[in-house]
């Protein structure tokens, strides 16, 4: 009976532990529903946070969430802080949205999560991941996007491989640099961020596509395949060098870039799809692509060129509109075509006081400032071209 006495309460502690640890929502109102799941190593379903507590939510102890980590406010938010300083796992996704007053995200431990999505955090301005930001911290993830923060870097997000890396409208990050990235399988997009934002991808070596805008530096020293399309538009940076990439599987494209002097691809062999340079006013050479033997779809120039030198050149599968407003020759490209390596339509014209693009392949004799429908044969987008490329800046 003495024996009974004293295993009912232990039996009854285990009850509420199995209890409090199922799989089912772990819902957190506040400090004391979190306390609740401290006993718990691993939490089998989800965890869902209000956005509307005052209190700073600790999760201590947890070590692993199977499911995802959810907090998501409605307008204003009160949450200010959420921390987790034991957690390595989750399973699921990690949303964040629309929590106006969060300040403190503290994950000291995280290296593995299904998704990030973070959405519509002003307030939030740096990420305690890891004790060495530099290769610590998240390390596994299948789907990252950022947006509306107020980060000012993402230290603590280290992925060796992601499908997709999605960083946009984050106003002032001014770096972006996944040191241990490898290899993108999905959609990267680089756009809207701080003006002064550096992309650095050092150890990158195979994407799918890639998009890149508004950046200040885009640096890809180990980038050799782009399996997919491949885009800038709008950037600030002077030197485009993408000097280890050897093809892409669809197109390459340079828009409004205005302080582009150089592209440098001195490996590159073979385009799969479009390949479009427009409206890149500084730019007035283009001689970085010694080894390129093959264009799968149209090749579209148009600019202030003296200087266009493709000598590898073997195949144009599709097109070939080259305009300049500078003082230059086609001869080379004029035997290409006569030789059968443009099978498409051709043009190709110098000293054009309006030189258009293959949507517009008549230009007029006087600068207009109505705006043009840019398509590349083959690309796969469409991008709104103004006389000043507002839209892209």
């Amino acid at each position: 009976m003495a024996i009974l006495k004293t295993l009912l309460p232990l039996l009854a502690i285990a009850g509420t532990v199995v209890a409090q640890c199922s799989d089912g929502t772990n819902n957190i109102q506040n400090s004391g529903d979190a306390m609740k799941l401290q006993s718990c190593t691993t939490l089998s379903g989800d965890v869902v946070i209000s956005a509307n507590t005052t209190d700073p939510i600790t999760l201590t102890g947890i070590q692993i969430i199977n499911g995802s980590l959810i907090c998501e406010g409605q307008g204003l938010s009160t949450i200010a802080s959420i921390s987790a300083p034991t957690l390595q796992t989750i399973g699921g996704s990690f949303n964040l949205s629309q929590l106006t007053a969060l300040s403190t995200l503290s994950f000291p431990q995280l290296t593995k999560v299904q998704n990030i999505s973070w959405i519509a955090l002003p307030q939030l301005q740096s990420l305690n991941f890891s004790p060495n930001n530099a290769t610590g911290g998240v390390i596994m993830a299948n789907s990252v996007v950022i947006s509306n923060t107020g980060l000012k870097s993402l230290d603590g997000i280290n992925l060796q491989t992601v499908d997709t890396f999605n960083i946009n409208n984050n106003p002032d990050l001014t770096k972006v640099n996944p040191v241990q990235l490898r290899e993108i399988t999905g959609p990267l997009d680089i756009e809207a961020n701080g003006k002064a934002l550096i992309a650095s991808f050092p150890a990158l070596q195979v994407a799918f596509n890639m998009t890149f805008k508004n950046c200040s530096d885009v640096q890809l020293p180990a980038l050799s395949v782009v399996n997919d399309t491949m885009g800038f538009f709008g950037n600030a940076f002077q030197s485009a060098d993408l000097n280890n990439l050897t093809s892409t599987g669809k197109d390459l494209v340079f828009v409004g870039n205005d302080q582009l002097t150089n592209i440098s691809a001195p490996s590159l062999t073979k385009i799969g799809g479009g390949y479009l340079i427009a409206n890149n006013t500084q730019l007035t050479m283009i001689n970085g692509f010694k080894a390129l033997q093959t264009v799968g779809g149209a090749l579209d120039f148009s600019g202030d060129f003296s200087d266009v030198e493709l000598p590898a050149l073997t195949e144009v599968y599709g097109g070939f509109n080259l305009q300049s407003s500078g003082n230059f020759s086609c001869s080379a490209f004029d035997k290409d075509h006569s030789n059968g390596v443009i099978r498409g339509t051709y043009t190709c014209k110098g000293d054009l006081q309006n030189p258009g693009t293959a949507a517009n392949p008549n230009p007029t004799t006087k600068k207009s400032a109505a705006p043009s429908l840019v398509m590349s044969q083959t690309l796969g987008f469409i991008v709104l071209v103004t006389g000043a490329f507002s839209l892209l800046m």
